[in-house]
């Protein structure tokens, strides 16, 4: 979808996307028992024990940028539906959990309990104090804000988070060489997708390069640091290797010693805010 100045379409983008995972996002898919946005985008959803493993260690290798303080923001939190979330803000007094989805929310709760604070919000206009936040994370989220705004919620976050924090942002991204080789084999890949894959064509969607990430916080004046988050999408995991675990392990080693050289094949990219 293409950027709009719009006001109505921004609320459009906010309320489609609200809409999406109070409906179907975080609601069980009945033959597997995962969230439907898990079974749809994630490695535990792609019938790929390689694909679940090669996820789930891309999102541990970020352990140790969170080393505790007051409160996490996890923004735009979801049904933290990965175990691998978690330990994310044990360090930290309280997780606070932002989202858009009361459904998500509530997921969050039965699993946070009485360590998370669970507010609904909009990540454009977080309902947070200036330098209030000492660490946190927003996964998956700027991808799907209306264009216009996305820009805008990058300010949010440097706005809440207090001096010397640090905040991690996870997205998918599509360089130039990646965006032409997925729309070849686009086909293809659909094979090997799970089977509620349609629904996807309803969630807004609009990565940015990782170009755009760097340019951006140096507008705004901010150490950040862009590097490969996985070089692969499920899908094209398991259409490569199957349910093999040796590939995963191998592109582990070479998006931990060549995090910003991959960025130019990337399918997400891991941005580490310091301010």
């Amino acid at each position: 979808m293409p950027p709009s100045d719009s006001s109505d379409s921004r609320r459009t983008v906010a309320a489609s996307v609200r809409r999406w995972y109070d409906q179907h996002g975080w609601r069980r898919d009945e033959a597997t028992g995962l969230y439907r946005d898990t079974a749809t985008f994630s490695g535990a959803g792609s019938r790929s024990a390689g694909a679940a493993y090669y996820e789930a260690g891309s999102y541990e290798r970020l352990n140790d940028r969170f080393p505790g303080g007051r409160y996490f923001l996890d923004a735009a939190c979801g049904a933290l539906a990965h175990r691998e979330y978690l330990p994310w803000s044990a360090a930290y007094d309280a997780r606070i959990c932002v989202d858009i989805s009361s459904l998500a929310l509530s997921e969050a709760r039965a699993k946070l309990g009485p360590h998370g604070c669970y507010v609904q919000a909009n990540v454009v206009e977080l309902p947070l104090a200036d330098g209030s936040i000492d660490g946190g994370l927003s996964a998956y989220t700027v991808q799907h804000v209306n264009a216009d705004d996305q820009l805008p919620v990058l300010r949010e976050f440097v706005r809440v988070l207090s001096p010397g924090s640090t905040f991690v942002i996870i997205s998918g991204v599509e360089p130039a060489i990646r965006g032409f080789l997925y729309r070849a084999l686009r086909g293809l890949l659909r094979r090997f997708t799970y089977k509620n894959k349609s629904q996807v064509t309803d969630l807004y969607y609009f990565p940015r390069t990782p170009e755009w990430w760097r340019s951006r916080f140096a507008e705004l004046g901010i150490a950040a640091e862009v590097q490969t988050m996985r070089l692969l999408r499920p899908n094209e995991y398991r259409l490569l290797f199957g349910s093999a675990i040796w590939p995963a392990k191998l592109l582990h080693a070479i998006e931990k010693r060549l995090p910003k050289a991959t960025l130019l094949l990337a399918a997400s990219a891991v941005i580490t805010l310091r301010k």
